[in-house]
């Protein structure tokens, strides 16, 4: 009988495709990578072009044993591009994909404290109104209007 020997090959591709989208706050996250190869390769991810390490920077990513990333409570710094680089250093071979994470952010909206006014506003006089918001995507704001009409009666008037 002879041997039968696979000839090293690594093939690696997309499972989710190369942008996907996580919501920040959400639990986990993982990145997911299609690979087949033989012998098992050397596995590196980097975030930009930063390897992903056990630096304090990268203390909530996690390496899974099929060559996964996952992302545990997602922030919006979190987003950006992650390379996955597969490597048999034996056979000369290398593969990589980048993987774009986007982080959506549910939209805020903040109140800007402004000082009160050293005088009434005059009827029919022209004021700016500032709305800060924040998402992404960003956010549509929409500014509606009620019209109310002031009581007839003032504190010294009785009913």
């Amino acid at each position: 009988m002879c041997p039968v020997t696979e000839k090293p090959f690594i093939s690696l591709d997309y499972r989710s495709g190369p942008v996907v989208e996580a919501t920040s706050g959400q639990k986990s996250f993982k990145l997911l990578a299609k690979v087949s190869a033989y012998p098992r390769p050397d596995i590196q991810w980097f975030k930009g072009d930063k390897l992903i390490s056990r630096r304090p920077e990268f203390n909530r990513m996690r390496l899974h044993q099929h060559y996964n990333l996952e992302i545990r409570d997602v922030h919006p710094e979190d987003a950006g591009n992650y390379t996955i680089l597969l490597k048999n250093t034996a056979a000369l071979l290398e593969r990589r994909i980048t993987i774009t994470l986007i982080v959506n952010v549910p939209p805020q909206i903040h109140e800007k404290e402004i000082a009160a006014p050293s005088s009434p506003y005059r009827r029919g006089s022209s004021q700016t109104l500032t709305c800060t918001g924040y998402g992404r995507p960003a956010p549509n704001i929409t500014w509606q209007w009620r019209a109310w009409s002031p009581c007839g009666l003032n504190s010294t008037q009785r009913m």
